[in-house]
């Protein structure tokens, strides 16, 4: 948070300069405007006469005491709340993770709390990859530039949420630091800040729940604030200086839509562009250096005002003021609450008050000194004219006026129109409700100091149509005066947020850069120090977070614009809080929680408690039954908090503010489909079954959840479990039971939000799509097949097979007075969930890895996948249909004067209406101009064309049948705004245009595999690194058999060793390259697993490979480092860029002469094609080539190294239909397999030697190029170029 010191300080004199500073600050950016010291004199005498706090004290009058009274109660129980829980999930963290994982968090927090510039680099050591003599690996030093100058840094509560014996304790965290940066001066400067701009660091993923696995990723966000805080209450003054930032900011945004035309906002943006890269390309990769504009979004703003700046200096003086005049009155219409800051704003821009009347009419034309019958009949058919018809329907009514007066429409004067419409809209069949939103309408335009008008319009419209039936609800008065306060406190609040958010868009210009290499350079470093800990960062600025401005997937692949405000619900605010301070109640009104940081809420500030000592609040509920339950339950929740002895006291406007839970249901809706598309891309990274747990509770808030309640919020679920519906309703079963009996078992199953998230999404889709209401049993054997695999899902999620014993028949582990309550919650989920024999076997299959099992549950997962989407899809068009039909028959009835029945009307239209809302198009906007100006489509555009013309064909025959049946009432309607109406109707679909439009076109292209794609896991759960491998051939197939030998399992085929879990039958190259790249074999040096490949007695080429198990290994250890992770390029995939990235050649192991090769390309898919090279002839070999007794080795050389060969592997790749591109050329590496060769035994470092000749034969970077289909020439001979590639 940036801290003004004392910015609205008690001491007027103090807060005064401070104003003043503020406002000649902004004169900067106003060139005709008084400078100088005569502007500054000017400035004081103004704010001078501003000392009052009128506005503050409307602001008060808006608030209901007994509402004020209900928000005081409940922020302070969830404020405990809140504490309470993180407490305990901070707890269960430091007892769950391993010592890896808790050092890693502890440095995390170390480096981002300090930024010493003068301590230098971070330094690991690591291997070289090089030996010295004694065969010995050589220690490489590498640095990592942590600190970066002019980055922000400090924790806020650094130590508030970690139990003390995991700070202060032998191995708790100072005493590690201590000793890990001994020597350095580091520790020095660790919590020693007095400003703390970081107010969380927070964990995001499973750590600490019952899926806490020791290989959970540690998904880090970093909370920070850079919103001004403002130490004391505000004065009108303050308020003026506010209104003045607003007009500032909207001239910046006006200049660049208005003053500068389309080539040059395109010649502005490139500028901007070049200038940050100029100024920080330094450090950042070719990837980051295409997107600084969104990388360094504030910078970037900060750049393009510059140049508005000095494009404005050479407008003349009359020019300039032209444009500030536009930029106040578009300030001032937002804000008419503030018509008596208009005088003072007039000071500030003196140039106005030359025409001051006139503009005030403009600025606020709904007043109460204008007020009059006349003036709000005036008001009300402009309203009527305007919006309850639109301009069409007008110039109908026009129309018949004129006709019946045998006039021209043309020739009507402004009384005669203004005659026409009173007397159309008194005879409106709809009068009624014109008159209700009319008055509605007034609420949203007219300031509070106006309120009057509401009550006397009220008044005025009943005696003006007393001759009509007017239906005026009994509270409509209270009501709409309601809502107009309502209207002034979110207005005032969006002044505020403006202005608030002005300053720290200056903040973040100056830190964005620096703050984006020191997270990067800490990811580094702790990836190399802690390989296995798999940390990810994200910063979170609260400002954007609380807009749910996320990061594109432009910027990173694990960001995206889909989920907008659904992801602080989903990911960040059930989050478990590692260190920071608690943020303020999500759910108190938004609008309270501003007035809170500038002090103007009714009465002393409010004060929030939160206990320190944490305690878990059901006890043993054994005797209880389920009604007892629940009913206990409840009255724990309400009963009042007491405060401990230990307590912590905050103010309620200094906590940090992170959002509201309530998120209104058209933002679900809009997002729905994008949302879908985003997580379809997990499918392909073994997270299919993460991805439809997120996507069924997204179909469980938009076709379950009630519409007229809010949306089911995880966070809301987390702060208060017991609102689950299942609880709400009192739901009883077997199944409802036992999770009851779990939770109270196992307490910290309630603080897990993914727990939450799968009971509730459990027991609400029990009556989901069925037809009757019958009572349900919640039965495991009566679950609908989504239910089963949602308990499949989040038993993947989980990690579930850790408690499996495979060599026990599939029974749990046993335990020990060391097992954890999450592994004893997984057994008791286990036996709970898994006690039908047919879907326990199975998941034993699944688990183990077994193909056919896996390939099946891939097949039904992938299907579930679409119909759920399928169905929120129609959901969505339903309501696209819905809303259509309701607009354009009530467009029937207010252009007519006469009553249609209803029914019939929606009959006919109805079918019309669903053939146009059938599916939810995914468009790119950019996509019609490039249609319209014939310019080159790529894949991804060609696949939206086709559907634009498709949809476009069928809204064009309904639009024209629509317009015909009006025709029929004597009601002439334009077709273009029937199509404008149905386009309308549609549910809107957000996030980003052009990542939604490459995720649909990905999504239908992948979700089948590719002819020679490799098969990966469908979860990553599934892949268990195996301690012992049997490799068999099979001589009925002609492929080998991998499977993993275990012990005591009765399914499983005997042999000599033990028994072996069939997993699959392929060929030699690619089973060992799904073991390699799926996670079914272990590289870490802790667990080297062993193969066993036992000689077949079968007479085949490819079984008398006399490969052996330990060079398999070595095989697909190099497979693990020639494929090393990689980050996808967001922008390749959002431009359809596809090419090979990589490509392993691997020789002589399906069998002698035989290559195959496995492909890597940029989006991260996996292929294994094969090929012959035994037929190409060598007739000569050159004396000086040959092996000394192994011709057959100088032989295979020589046709690696020949034309043909190549040739054969550009067709291979060909084959594969991926573009070879020249600017990314391939990697290329090369295995040989020499088992088949009598090499010499006293030939140490065999491998090295072998893949050494074949590296000069090909060099890594010759592939595509017209080089590569050329022999390499050779000086050396291929054993003194094998033996140089052992020495080097």
């Amino acid at each position: 948070m940036l801290f003004i010191p004392n910015y609205f300080s008690s001491d007027t004199d103090f807060h005064l300069d401070q104003q003043l500073k503020m406002l000649c600050s902004f004169n900067e950016h106003v060139p005709c405007n008084p400078q100088g010291e005569y502007a500054e004199n000017n400035f004081k005498t103004l704010l001078q006469s501003l000392k009052t706090t009128k506005i503050s004290e409307s602001l008060q009058d808006s608030f209901n005491d007994g509402d004020l009274k209900k928000w005081k109660e409940y922020a302070q129980r969830e404020f405990d709340e809140m504490g309470r829980i993180n407490r305990l999930r901070l707890q269960n963290m430091i007892e769950l993770a391993d010592k890896e994982m808790l050092q890693a968090i502890f440095e995390i927090m170390l480096m981002f709390d300090i930024n010493p510039l003068n301590s230098g680099p971070l330094k690991v050591q690591e291997q070289s990859g090089k030996f010295d003599k004694e065969g010995r690996p050589v220690m490489g030093t590498q640095t990592f530039d942590v600190f970066q100058k002019g980055t922000i840094h400090g924790i806020d509560g650094l130590e508030r949420f970690l139990p003390s014996p995991s700070i202060k304790g032998e191995a708790g965290m100072d005493a590690y630091l201590e000793k890990e940066f001994s020597g350095t001066d580091l520790i020095s400067h660790f919590k020693q800040n007095s400003k703390n701009p970081i107010k969380a660091i927070i964990s995001t993923g499973s750590l600490g729940g019952i899926g806490h696995k020791p290989d959970s990723c540690l998904d880090i966000g970093v909370i920070i604030d850079t919103n001004p805080q403002f130490e004391f209450s505000w004065n009108d003054g303050d308020f003026l200086v506010a209104l003045v930032g607003n007009v500032i900011e909207k001239f910046y945004d006006y200049y660049f839509e208005h003053a500068l035309n389309k080539r040059e906002q395109k010649k502005f943006n490139k500028a901007v562009t070049n200038a940050i890269k100029k100024q920080f390309g330094k450090g950042l990769s070719d990837e980051e250096q295409n997107t600084v504009q969104y990388l360094f979004e504030s910078i970037n703003r900060k750049e393009m005002n510059k140049l508005i700046q000095a494009h404005l200096h050479k407008k003349t003086s009359a020019e300039q003021k032209e444009i500030f005049e536009i930029s106040v009155i578009e300030t001032l219409r937002r804000f008419p609450d503030f018509e008596d800051l208009s005088g003072p704003l007039m000071d500030f821009f003196p140039f106005l008050k030359k025409h001051g009347k006139e503009l005030k009419e403009i600025y606020f034309p709904y007043r109460i000194n204008k007020f009059s019958k006349q003036q709000l009949l005036k008001w009300l058919v402009e309203y009527y004219q305007t919006v309850f018809l639109n301009q069409n329907s007008a110039r109908q009514v026009l129309k018949r006026y004129a006709k019946i007066n045998k006039m021209a429409v043309d020739t009507l004067l402004a009384e005669q129109k203004h005659d026409c419409f009173l007397k159309s809209l008194t005879n409106n069949t709809q009068l009624s409700l014109l008159l209700i939103e009319f008055i509605e309408h007034l609420a949203s335009q007219i300031g509070y100091k106006s309120c009057k008008i509401i009550s006397e319009s009220i008044h005025i419209l009943k005696q003006h149509f007393r001759k009509k039936e007017i239906n005026f609800e009994k509270k409509l008065e209270k009501r709409v005066l309601s809502e107009l306060k309502t209207y002034f406190s979110s207005r005032t609040v969006g002044m505020i947020e403006t202005f608030s958010d002005t300053l720290a868009k200056q903040q973040e210009a100056e830190i964005e850069y620096p703050l984006h290499l020191k997270t990067r350079q800490i990811k580094a470093y702790l990836g190399k120090k802690f390989p296995s800990a798999k940390i990810n960062f994200s910063i979170n600025i609260l400002r954007r977070q609380r807009a749910g401005q996320h990061a594109s997937f432009l910027i990173s692949p694990q960001g995206s614009k889909a989920y907008a405000l659904m992801q602080n619900d989903f990911l960040l605010n059930p989050a478990a809080m590692i260190c920071g301070i608690t943020p303020m109640p999500f759910d108190l009104p938004k609008n309270l929680k501003v007035f809170s940081t500038i002090g103007v809420l009714p009465g002393k500030k409010w004060i929030l408690k939160q206990n320190l000592a944490a305690e878990y609040k059901i006890s043993d509920q054994a005797d209880l039954n389920v009604t007892d339950l629940f009913q206990k339950k409840r009255s724990v929740t309400e009963n009042r908090i007491f405060f401990g002895d230990e307590t912590e006291s905050f103010v309620l406007g200094e906590l940090p503010n992170w959002g509201e839970n309530k998120i209104p249901r058209e933002m679900y809706l809009e997002h729905a489909i994008p949302i879908y598309l985003r997580e379809s891309q997990k499918i392909n990274v073994g997270k299919l079954p993460e991805a439809l747990l997120n996507c069924w509770w997204l179909e469980m808030i938009i076709c379950i959840d009630r519409e007229d309640l809010l949306p089911t919020s995880i966070s809301r679920l987390l702060w208060n479990p017991d609102d689950r519906n299942f609880v709400m309703k009192k739901r009883s079963g077997t199944l409802i039971n036992s999770i009851l009996k779990m939770e109270k078992d196992y307490p910290a199953l309630q603080l897990d939000p993914w727990w939450l998230k799968f009971t509730e999404m459990l027991t609400r889709f029990e009556n989901y799509g069925k037809r009757n209401n019958a009572e349900t049993d919640f039965e495991l054997s009566t679950l609908s097949v989504t239910q089963k695999n949602i308990i499949f899902c989040f038993a993947q999620y989980i990690g579930i097979s850790k408690i499996i014993d495979f060599e026990n028949e599939g029974n749990t582990i046993e335990f020990d007075e060391k097992t954890s309550w999450n592994d004893r919650a997984l057994v008791d989920f286990y036996k709970i969930f898994y006690s039908i024999p047919e879907e326990l076997s199975e998941l034993i299959r699944i688990s183990e890895g077994q193909d056919e099992a896996c390939i099946k549950k891939e097949k039904i997962l992938k299907r579930l996948f679409i119909e759920s989407m399928s169905r929120v899809e129609e959901k969505l068009c339903n309501i696209g249909h819905d809303r259509a039909l309701k607009l354009i028959t009530n467009q029937l009835e207010r252009l007519s004067e006469k009553i249609y029945e209803n029914t019939d009307v929606k009959k006919l239209l109805s079918p019309l209406l669903q053939n146009v809302n059938q599916r939810v198009s995914i468009v790119d906007s950019e996509l019609r101009q490039k249609l319209k100006k014939k310019i080159p489509l790529n894949n991804v555009e060609l696949f939206q064309a086709n559907i634009v013309y498709e949809e476009l064909q069928k809204l064009k025959s309904v639009q024209k049948k629509i317009a015909d049946y009006f025709a029929g009432f004597g009601l002439k309607i334009q077709q273009s705004w029937v199509r404008i109406t149905i386009l309308n109707s549609k549910v809107k679909v957000s996030g980003d245009a052009l990542e939604n439009a490459a995720f649909k076109y990905y999504f239908e292209q992948n979700l089948e595999r590719k002819p020679f794609q490799l098969q990966r896991p469908f979860s990553n759960s599934v892949c268990k690194p195996s301690t012992k491998i049997k490799v068999e051939f099979n001589r009925k197939t002609g492929k080998w058999k991998f499977g993993t030998i275990i012990s005591g399992n009765q399914e499983v085929v005997e042999t000599e060793t033990g028994k072996v879990i069939p997993l699959f039958e392929v060929e030699l190259v690619e089973g060992i390259a799904r073991f390699a790249l799926s996670g079914f074999i272990s590289f870490d040096g802790k667990h080297v697993p062993k193969i066993e490949k036992p000689v077949s007695q079968v007479k085949s080429d490819v079984a008398k490979n006399s490969i052996s198990g330990g060079e398999l290994f070595s095989l697909a250890a190099d497979i693990n480092t020639f494929f090393p992770k990689f980050e996808i390029s967001s922008r390749e995939m959002l431009e359809n860029i596809h090419y090979i990235r990589d490509v392993m050649m691997i020789c002589n192991v399906n069998k002698q002469d035989t290559i195959s090769l496995i492909v890597r390309d940029n989006f991260a898919r996996f292929y294994v094609k094969n090929f012959q090279i035994g037929n190409i002839s060598i007739k000569n070999i050159p004396q000086n080539l040959n092996f000394k007794g192994e011709e057959a080795l100088t032989k295979f050389y020589m046709r690696l190294n020949s034309r043909e060969c190549r040739l054969l592997f550009m067709r291979q790749l060909s084959n594969l239909k991926i573009p070879l591109r020249t600017s990314n050329q391939p990697h290329l590496g090369t295995w040989i397999n020499g088992s088949n060769f009598n090499l010499p035994d006293s030939l140490k470092h065999k491998q090295t030697y072998l893949n050494g000749i074949a590296k000069k034969l090909w060099p890594k970077d010759s592939i595509g190029t017209k080089e590569q289909l050329k022999p390499t020439p050779l000086t050396h001979t291929f054993d003194q170029i094998g033996k140089a590639a052992i020495i080097f």
